[in-house]
């Protein structure tokens, strides 16, 4: 793995918790998938977490007879403030964006899990066996890989402003229908 923006989220994901989700829901119009996307990013950032945004897949239904592969943007999450409670907010951030599940990666990227989010899933808790990036830069385990991360990574910078702290905060206080892509 080359000194990446991916490269630098694994490094930190060697020493902190992380986790997986995207916004995206097949219901929605592509459009709309684009303002629940841009209003993740702004929850994000408003909890103040390391956020790499990537193109990538994941497995839609996994371990279902619907099981299928879709794009979307992924956000790789790193509690670089080590407060103790990325899984909860990740759990959260999947019920609000319909996700069936967030992937929780334990500091050292060896021990994750599944965490089910929908109605259907509500609660249920697929362990992975030593999910790791490996040299594609792909997050894997020995079940097959529920998500794969590739190209086109970008850090999502901290605000630094106050100015850009206040937008951010209407944003991620907004309904994702109201924001503007």
């Amino acid at each position: 793995m080359s000194d990446s923006a991916l490269h630098q989220a694994w490094k930190y994901m060697q020493v902190h918790y992380s986790g997986i989700l995207t916004a995206r829901c097949e219901k929605y119009t592509q459009e709309e998938n684009a303002k629940r996307s841009l209003s993740l990013t702004a929850k994000l950032r408003y909890l103040e977490y390391f956020i790499l945004k990537v193109n990538g897949s994941y497995i839609e239904c996994h371990g279902s007879d619907h099981a299928r592969e879709v794009d979307a943007a992924l956000f790789l999450v790193v509690d670089i403030a080590d407060s103790g409670c990325l899984e909860e907010k990740l759990c959260e951030l999947g019920v609000e964006f319909e996700q069936e599940s967030i992937l929780s990666i334990a500091a050292g990227g060896t021990e994750g899990k599944l965490i089910g989010t929908s109605c259907r899933s509500n609660g249920e808790i697929k362990k992975l066996s030593n999910p790791l990036f490996d040299e594609n830069g792909e997050v894997v385990n020995h079940d097959g890989h529920p998500f794969m991360l590739s190209g086109n990574d970008r850090i999502v910078e901290p605000l630094k402003t106050v100015n850009g702290r206040w937008g951010n905060s209407i944003a991620a206080n907004a309904k994702w229908e109201d924001l503007s892509v």
